[in-house]
């Protein structure tokens, strides 16, 4: 994609935005920054962009816009995509993409991609600490935390990136080709979004748009929706499986991880040696494993990775243990089928902090597993009350409504005991009252150590 000269809208501003901005500058773009928000809540982005030759518009995606030669609208992963905005520029053939789609247009080096409902957090992690092993110039970008454009600008073929997507940043990709693409898992989230299921899996398919034979493909076995993408995938496909044994790829085999790549079997480590041992990790080592194997890991740095990872923080990350009670971060868990895994993890009766943004998710099973595993649990955010009318219906009545973490963090002193497990795995995104999930970890984890 040449850059150069180019007038370019960039819709949206945070991190991603910003360092779209900076990336455009660099390659010799007209960048225009439009932000629908008052300047009041995106003061620090504007600041950092004090000096730059950026012209931002504020407040309103004016309609105008379109009519000034735009070549390209790069769009933060947050908007809808199919705002009046955006519907419109689509009608005069204006092109939309994501940032992800614009970093793999400016970087020369390999991307490995990793997305899923679940799991894609750790799974990133984990084959950036397996690749590590036995290479250098590893880079882990993308939904994880760190914009891929400000990562690999500029990088060479000696570097390799490992890179979370979520199915935001994959609906609008144009060229996006990565060398490696895993897809853990698909449950029904982001309804909100999405509008349909059938919508949600388009989006996650096109980590594998535009992947030709040249290229590996890394699928679940066991998730129906994943599997159902295998026809229309063009690269060499390789499965994993917690069930039983796959025809190429990875599996479990008498409390062991195995492989079988071009016919030959082997060994790869036996699941109580793995860094992390939670029950829901062993299909994401799986997956680690075969992703960077893929990525051209050898089965050594394999080895060594699945055993020195320690995880991610706010998935499934100890806190503390104060007067006997285990507190537990699991912020990470924003949709129900993660909060699920976390809810049948602790040996200890939980006291369960859930709740968050209303995105329209059915609450039956995971009320149904509150019922199943918890002792009490403290509602806070939009689905509060949603929440507690499903417990309600299955005659669970131990819930606390509450209005902040300080507050959930005071009343699960008060109902937990010496030898119980105080779970935050709220089961929803937490755009209602944080930023993100990594903020909302952070004020539980404070709460919980402040004196």
């Amino acid at each position: 994609m040449e850059l150069q000269g180019k007038k370019v809208l960039v819709l949206g501003l945070a991190r991603s935005g910003v360092a779209s901005i900076h990336v455009l500058l660099k390659h010799g773009a007209i960048v225009i920054a439009n932000d629908s928000a008052k300047l009041s809540k995106v003061e620090k982005d504007v600041a950092a962009l004090a000096g730059l030759p950026v012209e931002i518009i504020l407040e309103r995606h004016p309609i105008e816009l379109l009519d000034q030669g735009l070549d390209l609208i790069v769009k933060n992963p947050g908007i809808p995509y199919d705002i009046p905005f955006l519907q419109a520029a689509r009608v005069k053939g204006i092109p939309v993409v994501s940032e992800v789609e614009l970093a793999w247009q400016v970087t020369k080096a390999p991307l490995v991609c990793i997305t899923g409902s679940n799991g894609k957090t750790t799974t990133t992690a984990w084959v950036g600490e397996i690749l590590r092993q036995d290479r250098e110039n590893v880079h882990v970008a993308g939904n994880i935390g760190l914009p891929l454009s400000e990562e690999v600008d500029g990088l060479d073929e000696n570097h390799i990136v490992v890179v979370e997507l979520s199915s935001f940043q994959l609906n609008d990709i144009l060229d996006f080709r990565p060398k490696v693409a895993t897809l853990l898992n698909v449950y029904n989230t982001h309804r909100d979004w999405h509008h349909t299921a059938e919508n949600y899996l388009e989006a996650k398919s096109h980590i594998f748009l535009n992947q030709t034979a040249e290229d590996w493909a890394i699928l679940n076995a066991e998730n129906e929706e994943v599997m159902s993408l295998s026809p229309r995938i063009k690269a060499h496909q390789m499965t994993f499986s917690h069930l039983h044994a796959v025809e190429e790829g990875a599996w479990l085999e008498n409390g062991k991880i195995m492989f079988r790549i071009k016919g030959v079997t082997e060994t790869v480590l036996p699941l109580d040696e793995l860094g992390i041992g939670y029950a829901h990790n062993y299909q994401n080592a799986m997956a680690a494993a075969l992703t960077a194997y893929a990525a051209g890991a050898s089965l050594d740095a394999i080895r060594k990775g699945l055993h020195s990872f320690q995880g991610v923080e706010h998935r499934f990350q100890i806190v503390a243990r104060i007067n006997g009670v285990l507190y537990i971060n699991d912020s990470k868990a924003t949709n129900s089928q993660a909060a699920l895994v976390a809810l049948s993890l602790p040996a200890e009766p939980i006291v369960l902090i859930a709740g968050g943004l209303d995105r329209g998710q059915d609450f039956t099973e995971f009320a149904q597993s509150i019922k199943n595993h918890c002792k009490a649990v403290i509602l806070l955010g939009q689905t509060k009350e949603r929440i507690r009318q499903v417990l309600g219906e299955l005659n669970f009545t131990n819930v606390t409504m509450v209005n902040d973490m300080e507050e959930a963090v005071e009343q699960s002193r008060k109902l937990s005991r010496e030898g119980d497990c105080v779970l935050l795995s709220p089961a929803c995104a937490s755009w209602d009252m944080y930023p993100s999930f990594e903020v909302r970890g952070q004020s539980f984890m404070e709460a919980v150590t402040r004196k």
